[in-house]
């Protein structure tokens, strides 16, 4: 299991560290003493941070993603999730790891622009096949256009991970 760190707070006592670590769909804080932060992932979020929750909600049936805050919503995207024979997860999810670009082992390196993982290996990510949006097309993750990627990428990097909220209904 990979787990993303996001920095919490800094303690005034004898440089101890606290931080939260976000696991699959769990939370623990762990407290750290003198030691290097150089191989985790820090994310400073403002104070109002939590007052932005987004909710970015898949239907399936649809192949749409509607992106939400306070009940508004912002953007309403085409989507393709799994074709026939691979399914994409139903559920509600927080974004567990982002890459820019990632690479997926599994289907030949194809490229896998502003990846946004939820549960395991599936993630919503840009795609250049934007002919097949709006019909199932993946091996289960959810595409977008790449533009609309990105827009996705930047505003969970923006608000963090915590302040979103991924709903995929089939």
């Amino acid at each position: 299991m990979r787990y993303h760190w996001k920095y919490h707070e800094i303690s005034s006592v004898r440089g101890r560290f606290r931080l939260s670590m976000f696991g699959m769909r769990n939370e623990q804080e762990v407290t750290f003493g003198y030691m290097r932060f150089s191989y985790l992932v820090f994310s400073e979020r403002g104070a109002g941070a939590s007052a932005q929750k987004i909710i970015a909600e898949i239907d399936v049936p649809k192949q749409i993603m509607i992106i939400k805050r306070f009940g508004q919503m912002l953007y309403n995207w085409k989507v393709s999730t799994g074709r026939n024979g691979y399914k994409t997860p139903g559920g509600v999810y927080r974004p567990q790891r982002m890459y820019k670009i990632w690479y997926s082992k599994k289907y030949n390196n194809t490229p896998m622009l502003y990846a946004v993982f939820f549960d395991r290996g599936y993630a919503i990510h840009g795609t250049n096949a934007v002919g097949h949006l709006g019909s199932p097309a993946s091996h289960g993750c959810v595409h977008l256009a790449t533009g609309n990627a990105q827009a996705l990428y930047n505003l969970v990097n923006k608000i963090g991970t915590d302040n979103i909220e991924i709903v995929i209904r089939n």
